[in-house]
């Protein structure tokens, strides 16, 4: 049986095809062995009203384009890390947050908030980011102006822990 030159080039596209496929799959099951059940980031999770109210807020202060994802989450307190030893005592704990700024870039808006330690140079919480955008980006945020009205947003200190389904 003779194969056409065509047709050997599908075969051995596919397989390979198939194969980086495998080694894919592979790689991503090592890293939800190796981080399920890690500490992804230690926070302040806001309460659903106060991320209402953030939200509510975000417009008046600066026009976010439509096709950006809406975030208003947490403060995070460190990353990749549990709370420091000193702040155990407050996991599970109501904490009040005032916004004492809001920042904008090309990749994030934000909030500054001031009310709890954070291993964060501008402790603050991400509003919005562009669609192919991570909440990271706005760690590089530079344009910071202040917010004279006393805003206050409750939330939770809380350990956020990977779990893979």
């Amino acid at each position: 049986m003779e194969i056409k030159k065509s047709q050997l080039k599908s075969k051995v596209r596919n397989f390979f095809t198939q194969k980086v496929r495998n080694i894919k799959e592979n790689k991503r099951q090592q890293y939800i062995i190796e981080t399920e059940g890690k500490i992804l980031y230690s926070a302040i999770v806001l309460d659903e009203e106060s991320r209402n109210k953030l939200l509510d807020l975000m417009r008046f202060w600066v026009d976010v384009p439509n096709e950006w994802r809406r975030l208003a989450h947490h403060m995070t307190i460190s990353f990749k890390e549990e709370l420091p030893n000193q702040l155990k005592k407050d996991l599970g704990e109501d904490i009040t947050l005032k916004i004492n700024s809001i920042g904008i870039s090309d990749d994030a808006i934000a909030v500054g908030v001031e009310g709890y330690p954070s291993t964060k140079d501008t402790p603050h919480i991400t509003l919005a980011i562009p669609l192919d955008g991570k909440p990271v980006n706005s760690n590089d945020i530079e344009d910071w102006r202040d917010i004279e009205d006393e805003i206050l947003l409750n939330g939770k200190v809380s350990e956020i822990i990977a779990t893979y389904s």
